[in-house]
């Protein structure tokens, strides 16, 4: 995973790397919150967007 992306699966599998410990996935959330961290996902990026026509279709599109 690249980046800062830190979520339950890619923390219990650091832990069991580094220290050899296991912990479940579940285990691994459950810390994240106790620690104040939440999971925040990117949203996807359409590959070749054009930002242009973005635009107007988030102006035409409003009720």
């Amino acid at each position: 995973m690249g980046g800062n992306l830190w979520d339950g699966k890619t923390l219990a599998a650091w832990i069991e790397r580094q220290y050899g410990a296991r912990l479940g996935v579940r285990q691994c959330q459950r810390l994240f919150r106790q620690l104040g961290f939440r999971l925040r996902k990117p949203r996807p990026l359409v590959a070749q967007a054009n930002p242009e026509r973005q635009k107007a279709h988030k102006k035409n599109s409003r009720p």
